[in-house]
């Protein structure tokens, strides 16, 4: 009795780790429940013809930058942030740049808009015991360079200490990013 009970134990939480639906391509996607609502927004930069290419990663502790590190592409592979209609945003790893290497539905899905007159960039993320969603405010530097900083949920103000991305943009035709995503 014991032991059987043990073993149904088991079998849930094995389950229960890896219960994330997933799309044709193997890339998991939950339920927009599991994202904050965010107020649709109008982006201040140009969507329909510019992807945002992940230029560094870097650690901030109060005004001095700790860590700074410029992604080099492993295996020729480079990370792209694509805002799509709809208050849409997918980060696709690829090696190649075409239309076919852009469809979002082989991207990290998530959710763009407003919050308290801000901008923020919600993704899911793949992690121990099914995934999180990250929260991220997007700050805008120059024209359309952006960098997007982690903020924890319910944060009123930035973090003293964190990590931030910085993107920078990249123009490709216009027919490259009329996919629809899968979410």
């Amino acid at each position: 009795m014991v032991r059987n009970s043990l073993l149904i134990m088991l079998f849930l939480l094995l389950n229960s780790c890896y219960s994330l639906k997933r799309n044709e391509k193997g890339i998991p996607r939950v339920s927009k429940n599991r994202f904050y609502k965010l107020k649709p927004v109008d982006l201040p930069f140009d969507t329909e013809s510019t992807i945002y290419r992940l230029k560094a990663n870097f650690y901030q502790s109060g005004e001095e930058v700790k860590y700074y590190k410029v992604v080099k592409p492993k295996n020729k592979t480079i990370f792209f942030l694509v805002f799509l209609k709809n208050g849409k945003v997918a980060t696709i790893a690829t090696e190649v740049l075409n239309k076919a290497s852009l469809n979002p539905k082989r991207g990290r899905m998530g959710y763009y808009g407003q919050k308290k007159g801000k901008i923020f960039v919600e993704q899911f993320y793949r992690g121990d015991g099914g995934g999180y969603v990250s929260h991220e405010e997007i700050k805008i530097y120059g024209r359309d360079s952006i960098v997007l900083i982690e903020k924890p949920h319910g944060a009123t103000a930035l973090p003293e200490n964190g990590w931030a991305s910085s993107y920078i943009p990249i123009r490709v035709p216009k027919e490259f990013l009329d996919l629809e995503p899968d979410w």
